[in-house]
């Protein structure tokens, strides 16, 4: 696998040389710094080269979809959330729309974020954590009732796990208390 690895960067690096513009090589080449090809996730560098495929082809899906990926990965949401809307603009798809929802929440943003995580939780390729997200929008927005109403459909769907169930039940139990 490390010499595969060698070599395919190698490859990645000779296209690299006789075209800078090549966006395939510098998607290729951000590929080779994160898991599973590499032990080690190399997210900055990842970017890096992303945003090289980006500016070389903005029409680039593969390296857009993957750019917003790493910067949720490095905690950049905002840039994550600039980089999903063209991806979406060129195809949609669940784990975009869920990947945009994740940024969106963690920007304090939880409306627009809900509207994502149920376009993710439907249709051809939902994506199952996206019921789970839906509830954390509704306890973000301290709508306990929705949360708790969202929390039993997550659960029917099999996408809360067990160790995640009871803590996220009593936030949402503390929060109608609290209302009360």
């Amino acid at each position: 696998a490390k010499n595969l690895r060698l070599h395919a960067g190698n490859r990645f690096r000779q296209a690299l040389s006789l075209d800078a513009g090549n966006a395939n090589a510098w998607w290729g080449m951000a590929r080779m710094c994160t898991a599973p090809i590499s032990e080690i996730e190399e997210l900055d560098k990842a970017e890096e080269y992303l945003a090289k495929a980006v500016a070389a082809d903005p029409q680039h899906y593969d390296a857009l979809v993957f750019l917003g990926a790493c910067r949720i990965k490095l905690r950049k949401y905002q840039e994550a959330e600039t980089s999903r809307a063209p991806a979406l603009n060129l195809r949609d798809s669940p784990i975009v729309r869920y990947n945009l929802g994740i940024a969106l929440l963690r920007q304090q943003k939880p409306a627009p974020a809900l509207a994502e995580f149920r376009r993710a939780a439907q249709g051809p390729g939902a994506i199952p954590a996206a019921h789970l997200a839906i509830v954390e929008c509704y306890v973000a927005q301290k709508d306990f009732l929705k949360a708790r109403e969202a929390f039993q459909e997550a659960q029917a769907r099999g996408a809360v796990p067990d160790e995640h169930g009871r803590r996220i039940l009593n936030l949402i139990n503390d929060g109608l208390e609290a209302t009360r």
